[in-house]
């Protein structure tokens, strides 16, 4: 399986917080800028296209952790958002 699809496949949707797009139909993103970042599953996250560029071009880059990725937000808040919950769908 490719980091892509494994990404798609843990997250189910944009990784932005609230937003709902499907995985399928997201740009994969680096958290840690390529090339110092790896192309890993650990490094991906599933953005759609308008989250995307907002991340990219703003001052706060995502902040990877394991399986939690932290956003920092153009307005200066801060969230956490989770993997997709195979055991338990509705958490």
């Amino acid at each position: 399986m490719t980091a892509k699809k494994a990404v798609r496949a843990r997250d189910r949707h944009c990784r932005f917080p609230g937003c709902t797009t499907p995985a399928a139909h997201t740009d994969t993103d680096h958290l840690i800028p390529w090339p110092t970042g790896q192309t890993t599953p650990t490094n991906l996250a599933p953005e759609c296209r308008g989250h995307h560029l907002i991340k990219t071009h703003s001052a706060g880059p995502a902040k990877p952790t394991r399986r939690i990725t932290d956003l920092d937000q153009p307005l200066g808040t801060q969230h956490t958002t989770y993997p997709w919950n195979y055991n338990n769908p509705e958490a």
